[in-house]
């Protein structure tokens, strides 16, 4: 029955010439169905790792000076929202005051360092306080604060530290006192007193209780004085100032501490700050502009008084009652005549273009029309020539200039034109006279308009001076009484929408600490295993040879005894091993059925399947590394093959290794002793019997300095052939191939070629190469075996790649017996 399951589970060898060549990528591949069930089947590693970055997190959580966060929402009202609700006077008009509060300066001025510092002032906050914890110190503030320590003497530019201790008898000890730095000693000698100043050689230091002291009371602090620039930064470093409503005033403050009620103080107290410092600003701009108006006053008064007294003294002493009616009606008889001038002008000019255009121009062209010379004797000859003209050049069109009718016309033409050249001449005589008239009324208007040019000059000036100083006292006086009204209504430019709160903790974050640290010990393991795999570049499982055209007749579970000694064989260092190593690398017993019997098996079906034309059959088993466990395969094969009544001859072929050897004890005479003539007789050679009555081995012998040579002579195939008749399975176990020659002309006499693929040991890179030797067919009928294959791997006998890992439970549960280790 395990021999049917073997035979359905492992499909027949596919003949090579019917599997098509597969090109393997250059990149190792690592799915990640593959790292999983790796993790998987290694749980326990999941969950240490999960119980480690737990407990980091845990230690982490603890160890971390927790953060409070208050946050208070404002509402900053501009200048026009002042002025609209009375609170504030406009001063826009005056020129005094500057745009609408825009929100992103005044977000900035919640921030500056200026402000901060008011409020470290005020709260004290260049002092901190900290008392003994079990993970870390805890942080007092307020009402948690029993004892208040003060530094007079110390600049703020400085910092200082001290340990302060107060006992149950109010006994006051100072240690580990620094002050920038330098550790400085306190007289011990000195009374420390509640209340009284404390001499160091950096000046004194006050200690007093504070109303939450209690008499008895065991203290234990540390204060720490900042340098008060550090404070500034620190507390400015800690504040937020957002807009989350675009479009809009409000604000909201956030402040992040250690102490939940010193973030709610210190928002208070920057909000107060603020107030008082728009509030001073607002006051000094005020108090400013009212000093400016009244100064303008007095400046004012006093030049409107002048003025009016200048402009009465001037009209008393020149007589003039009113010099505006008179100048106006000599201004209007000027303005008529420089009018009339501009026109005579103009048609003096056209009359002298056009007698200039009759004069030069060809005598057989029309004379231009509507020229702006407004004389009828000039415009109606004008006309006549022009219509002369054209019907005396019509004429010349339709005949010749020595036409009689043509002659006519030129001498009505020449008489007219000599008409109107008399016409204009008068004409422009004419206009000249009319300017020249003109021009002289022009002149006596404008005398009389300035026969008191000074007199007029002065006065209007004065007046216009009146009229100037007389506009800006009145806009002044104005002024100062809105100015009056807004120092008596000044107000804030903010509103509180929400308090402040007490902190609420929002560090560390121990649920998202949890989570990523859970999520992470579950990611290590799987992270490690993936960059394993990734680096691994051996053979990992039956699934690394899929692309292998020639067929995979076995698959060789990993068994503890022999994984051991098989990789012993190839030890530098070895010695002899005891009968006891040998029998352990012997599995495959009679009745057993455990995993290892039931793969040798599956691989004894599949040998069977391929030879049952070829037997007897000289099969030779390799490999490209020493260590691939071709020995331990070949000794369990033969006796798998023997348990079925095959007579099997096991041949150990590497001459010079003769691990096959030891399994026999290591005779002193074998192979190499038949193959250099040394003996004749192979059966002598030959130990019978060796794992059961079916297998003999025909060990090496003495090992020879030159296995190659011998393996080259006829004798080695006379044997081959000797053998062939004498048992149905040869099996000869060789050395590695492509290392020496060995391999190669072992083949030569062989009917198939076994290749032994360990998981593990095999370079995935050698892939190619078996593959290139089984298409140059270098060796007859190569199939595969794969060794030391893991149990459940996803690269092995799980998932149906195998035989299965839950087949071979199947098995042991069906013969009822347990699989031996």
């Amino acid at each position: 029955m395990a021999e049917m399951s073997g035979n359905n589970a492992h499909s027949n060898p596919t003949p090579a010439a019917n599997k098509p060549s597969v090109s393997r990528p250059a990149v190792n591949v690592v799915k990640v169905s593959d790292v999983l069930a790796i993790a998987l089947k290694n749980w326990y590693w999941i969950l240490v790792s999960v119980v480690a970055c737990m407990a980091i997190a845990v230690f982490y959580v603890l160890c971390t000076q927790p953060t409070y966060t208050s946050s208070i929402s404002l509402m900053i009202k501009d200048d026009a929202q002042g002025a609209m609700d009375g609170s504030s006077i406009n001063l826009e008009n005056l020129g005094l005051q500057g745009q609408n509060t825009i929100l992103e300066d005044e977000m900035a001025a919640l921030k500056s360092p200026d402000l901060m510092e008011v409020v470290v002032n005020r709260l004290n906050l260049d002092i901190a306080y900290f008392a003994p914890g079990t993970f870390h110190e805890k942080v007092l503030y307020g009402s948690t604060v029993p004892v208040r320590v003060s530094f007079p003497d110390t600049p703020s530019s400085e910092g200082a530290s001290l340990k302060l201790k107060v006992d149950e008898n109010g006994k006051i000890t100072v240690e580990d006192l620094k002050v920038n730095g330098r550790n400085l000693v306190v007289n011990p000698a000195t009374p420390i007193e509640f209340g009284k100043a404390i001499a160091t050689p950096s000046g004194n230091i006050l200690v007093e209780s504070t109303p939450f002291y209690t008499k008895g009371q065991v203290v234990e602090e540390r204060i720490v004085k900042y340098p008060l620039s550090t404070a500034v930064g620190m507390y400015v470093g800690e504040i937020t100032v957002d807009n989350p409503i675009k479009r809009s005033n409000v604000v909201d403050i956030v402040c992040r501490d250690s102490n939940p009620v010193r973030a709610k103080d210190i928002l208070n107290a920057l909000i107060d700050a603020y107030n008082q410092d728009w509030i001073n600003a607002k006051a000094k701009i005020v108090a400013t502009t009212n000093q400016f108006i009244s100064e303008r006053l007095a400046a004012v008064q006093q030049e409107l008084g002048s003025v009016d007294n200048s402009i009465s003294s001037f009209k008393s002493s020149n007589l003039i009652p009113d010099v505006g009616a008179a100048s106006s009606m000599y201004m209007q008889q000027s303005s008529e005549a420089s009018n009339q001038i501009l026109q005579l002008n103009n048609q003096l000019q056209m009359t002298r273009y056009l007698r200039n255009y009759i004069t030069t121009e060809g005598k057989n062209q029309v004379l231009p029309v509507n020229t702006g010379v407004a004389n009828a004797n000039i415009e109606g000859p004008i006309s006549e020539y022009n219509n002369m003209m054209i019907q005396r050049n019509s004429h010349v069109a339709n005949s010749s200039e020595a036409n009689p009718v043509v002659i006519e016309y030129d001498s009505r033409l020449a008489a007219l034109r000599r008409t109107i050249l008399s016409s204009i001449d008068n004409q422009e005589v004419a206009l000249s006279t009319q300017l020249r008239n003109m021009e002289r009324n022009e002149q006596s208007a404008t005398a009389r308009v300035a026969a008191n040019p000074k007199q007029a000059r002065i006065l209007l000036s004065a007046e216009r001076q009146q009229k100037v100083q007389e506009s800006l006292y009145l806009y002044l006086l104005q002024k100062r009484e809105e100015n009056e009204l807004s120092q008596a209504f000044t107000s804030v430019n903010t509103r509180v929408i929400r308090k402040p709160q007490d902190g609420m903790k929002t560090a560390p974050k121990e649920m998202q600490i949890y989570l990523i640290a859970f999520v992470l010990g579950l990611a290590l393991p799987f992270g490690v295993i993936y960059a394993l795999e990734m680096a691994n570049t051996k053979v990992r499982g039956r699934k690394d040879l899929e692309t292998l055209p020639m067929p995979i007749i076995g698959e060789i579970p990993r068994f503890k005894h022999a994984h051991k000694v098989s990789v012993s064989y190839f030890s530098d260092n070895e010695k002899r091993r005891d009968r006891k190593a040998i029998e352990a690398d012997v599995v495959v017993k009679e009745g057993n059925r455990n995993l290892v019997n039931e793969a040798f098996r599956v691989l004894r079906t599949n040998v069977n399947f391929i030879t049952a034309d070829s037997i007897p059959t000289v099969i030779m088993l390799s490999s490209f590394n020493p260590g691939s466990g071709k020995t331990f395969i070949t000794v369990n094969l033969g006796i798998s093959l023997a348990l079925k009544n095959r007579k099997v001859l096991l041949v150990d072929c590497d001459l010079r290794r003769a691990t096959l050897s030891r399994f026999v004890g290591s005779p002193h005479k074998g192979i190499s002793e038949y193959l250099a003539g040394a003996s004749h007789d192979v059966n002598e050679l030959i130990v019978r019997n060796s794992f059961n009555s079916s297998v003999d081995v025909l060990p090496v012998g003495t090992i020879p300095p030159n296995p190659t040579e011998l393996l080259e002579t006829k004798r080695f195939t006379n044997l081959i052939e000797y053998l062939r008749s004498e048992y149905e399975f040869v099996i000869l176990d060789c050395p590695p191939l492509e290392m020496m020659a060995d391999a190669q002309i072992v083949a030569s006499c062989c009917d198939r070629t076994f290749f032994v693929v360990r998981v593990g040991l095999f370079e995935r890179s050698m892939l190619k190469e078996l593959e290139r030797i089984y298409r140059e067919k270098k060796y007859p009928n190569i199939s595969v075996i794969l060794n030391d294959s893991m149990v459940g791997s996803r690269y092995g006998y799980s998932y149906g790649y195998g035989y299965g890992h839950q087949g071979y439970k199947g098995y042991s549960k069906y013969y009822g017996q347990k699989e031996k280790k």
